[in-house]
């Protein structure tokens, strides 16, 4: 076909040569286009390099934000670990310590990532306290210049880029191509917010018997007799006023008091009554000893000379317990009345005989006295004057039993020689009959004036304290057997009779280690007062069972602290009275720990407020023995999961007492839910093990307080342990919108 052939059909999409345009009158459209392509092109990617710029500044200015605010948040929590141990009596003005540490901690994290913030306009703090009418945490926040005595948890960040002054380190982002659009530079801020939670907090403590064994005379070996006797001074002191008759603190032996003498010769003896001896004294001369050992048997010293003497046992019968003791001391006298007077020349005379002395009233003077002797033996006296006199054998006859007399006074006369007066015989005087002198109970009520006194207390008596002087192993040991005084009447009261029931005093006493638990527990209150984080308090105690602790009244029934249903509680005074209102076996001696960390968890369960951290401050001084009858641990425990403290998949801790397992299965209810279980070990025979696999499971702290070489130290080692408890506060978090 020809070039001019050309198609009349339309529909066959072809041009005939005639109506076809010229080529070179379209190019210029093209080229048109492009440019206006290019441009939006180039505008594209303006906008996506600078979009790229501020979101990647802005994650970094978000994530720096996250970072000042939780190391200013932890700075805060530092500053209060780091004032409780500095300051064991309680913390002061958390504000001046923490903010400006929290101020340069956000601005050093900010500059380490590349960012500038101004402390003073860039970091806001606050406190999250919770709203009871929401049951929702809010923040309160502050104003510069933040003075005053509240304490913040909450710290606010902000990270800015919206300086209009380009050259200052905030100043705003120079934007690359979005100037060509009109916008230069693009203004940024970032925002976190940390706070540290508060806690609602379940102190569980140990209210056991043995939480006054510090005090007691069991403990001398531990903390010296000076220091043991002194606290039970205090502990004495705090009793008053107490009526314990004419008994003092310092511990006394007993001394038995003899008749008084009826007549000449006759002894007045004392005996004093040391244990193992007694000491005797006498207002004659001791004759003989019959000692009686408490188990029957008895030992007799004769011969004895003097007015005074220890006598104990010796040989088989060394060291044996005295009972009773038989003294024989002083003469029996008898008095031999003369012939009547006759006229002025025949004098009345009375002879009084003891065994070896005689006395002479006459109603005439005295010439000359002879002695008859036991041994026949005659011993003149002459040139005497006056109408009495008293006569005894001398030199070779000293200490001579008498067995006659002749008593020349006047004319009177015998005709048994010369100068040898009226004749007089001793009937038969001679040793006086022993007395008996016994260490029972009612002389020693007799001896300290109890006999009239009632016994103080709701239980016990007089007889109770006596016996347990005399039986108490301790007491023994103490060297106070059978010594009688307030020093042992406290180790009565704190051993025998320690529950509020028996001896409702006891609660002002400073015994131990209960008095340093009431004085830790005083001071974490305190601390937590000033620190004003908002945490929460419940008490729970501990012994056979356990209670929660709502409410206490005095000895009038006056009520003196109650928490009605609020019993985690913001009103630490109340909380205080409540313990320092109680004693150490306050309501029975044993050790239920497991019910203690259940009764604990229970009220956690139903008290806590939403949005708190619940924890648990779980405290002994001695080894569990108490939990359900026929229980046992459930067929899938398993300690490796729970103790293992170096991460080799092998448990650190496990126990085979049911009691024990009792605690820990508690524990472990709890941790399950979420709580953290801080632990606290004191004294001695404190379970230790348990203590520290409990914290450790419970991602808690243990605390342990092995008691001291003195009281003072255990008060101060127990002080410092509350202290870094309540300091203990969780670690910070940032508060998510919505929060």
């Amino acid at each position: 076909m020809s070039d001019n052939m050309r198609y009349n059909n339309s529909s066959s999409g072809l041009i005939s040569p005639s109506r076809r345009e010229p080529f070179d009158s379209r190019r210029g459209a093209f080229m048109m286009l492009a440019a206006i392509c290019l441009v939006g092109m180039i505008g594209f990617v303006a906008l996506s390099v600078d979009l790229g710029v501020v979101s990647l500044t802005k994650t970094n200015l978000q994530k720096t934000a996250d970072a000042a605010a939780l190391a200013a948040a932890q700075e805060i929590i530092a500053s209060v670990s780091s004032a409780a141990g500095e300051n064991s009596s309680g913390l002061t003005d958390i504000n001046s310590i923490s903010i400006n540490a929290a101020k340069e901690m956000a601005r050093k994290v900010a500059e380490l990532n590349g960012v500038y913030i101004d402390p003073d306009r860039d970091v806001a703090f606050g406190r999250r306290v919770f709203n009871s009418e929401t049951e929702r945490f809010q923040v309160e926040w502050g104003t510069a210049p933040y003075s005053g005595s509240e304490s913040y948890n909450v710290v606010q960040v902000t990270c800015r880029r919206d300086n209009i002054d380009e050259t200052q380190p905030d100043g705003v982002l120079r934007l690359f191509f979005a100037p060509v659009a009109g916008y230069e530079t693009a203004s940024l801020t970032a925002s976190a917010v940390a706070f540290v939670e508060a806690r609602d907090i379940v102190s569980i403590l140990d209210f056991s018997g043995s939480m006054n064994y510090d005090s007691q005379l069991r403990s001398l070996d531990t903390f010296g007799r000076a220091a043991l006797e002194s606290n039970m001074q205090d502990i004495f002191t705090a009793l008053q006023p107490l009526n314990l008759g004419c008994m003092e603190f310092a511990p006394q032996w007993l001394t038995v008091a003899g008749p008084d003498p009826q007549a000449s010769g006759e002894a007045k003896v004392y005996v004093t009554f040391q244990d193992i001896e007694v000491f005797i004294t006498s207002s004659e001369q001791i004759d003989e000893v019959l000692l009686v050992f408490e188990d029957g048997n008895s030992q007799l010293f004769s011969a004895t000379s003097g007015t005074s003497g220890t006598f104990k046992g010796t040989g088989s019968y060394y060291n044996k317990p005295i009972y009773g003791v038989w003294v024989r001391s002083g003469a029996s006298a008898v008095t031999v009345s003369g012939q009547p007077a006759k006229g002025n020349k025949i004098p009345h005379i009375d002879v009084t005989f003891e065994e070896n002395l005689i006395h002479v009233v006459s109603t005439k003077d005295l010439s000359n006295v002879v002695l008859e002797f036991s041994d026949g033996v005659h011993q003149k006296f002459e040139g005497l004057t006056g109408k009495t006199g008293t006569f005894a054998g001398t030199g070779d006859n000293e200490g001579k039993s008498i067995v006659g007399a002749w008593i020349k006074s006047g004319s009177n006369s015998s005709g048994d020689g010369p100068g040898y007066g009226e004749r007089f015989e001793n009937p038969g005087s001679g040793l006086a009959d022993p007395q008996y002198f016994e260490d029972n109970n009612t002389e020693v009520k007799k001896a300290y004036c109890l006999q009239d006194i009632p016994y103080p207390y709701a239980s016990g008596t007089w007889d109770t304290y006596i016996n347990y002087v005399r039986t108490a192993s301790s007491v023994r040991s103490a060297g106070y057997r059978k010594k009688y005084g307030g020093l042992t009447f406290v180790d009565y009261l704190l051993s025998q009779k320690p529950r509020a029931n028996q001896t409702a005093d006891l609660w002002k006493t400073p015994h131990y280690p209960f008095h340093a638990m009431k004085n830790g527990m005083s001071l974490f209150l305190e601390f937590l007062e000033d620190l004003e984080f908002g945490d929460h308090v419940g008490l729970v105690t501990y012994d056979s069972v356990a209670r929660v602790e709502k409410q206490v009244t005095d000895a009038q029934g006056v009520s003196l602290a109650d928490l009605g249903q609020d019993w985690i509680t913001s009103d630490y005074q109340a909380i205080d009275i409540l313990q320092r209102r109680k004693q150490a076996g306050h309501y029975d001696i044993y050790t239920g720990l497991g019910y203690g960390i259940q009764e604990a968890t229970n009220l956690l369960s139903t008290h806590r407020r939403p949005g708190s951290r619940p924890t648990l401050l779980i405290m002994t001084d001695g080894q569990a023995n108490r939990s359900p009858s026929g229980w046992s641990l459930p067929g899938s425990w398993n300690w490796n999961e729970l103790t293992d403290y170096d991460g080799n998949g092998v448990a650190n801790y496990k126990t085979n007492d049911r009691h024990k397992q009792y605690a820990f299965y508690q524990a472990k209810l709890a941790i399950d839910k979420g709580y953290t279980l801080h632990t606290l070990s004191v004294g001695g025979s404190a379970d230790r093990d348990l203590m520290r696999a409990i914290a450790f499971a419970g991602k808690g702290e243990w605390i342990d307080v092995p008691g001291g070489t003195t009281i003072d130290e255990v008060e101060e080692m127990m002080l410092a342990a509350f202290s870094r408890i309540a300091a203990n506060v969780p670690p910070a978090k940032l508060l998510h919108t919505g929060e």
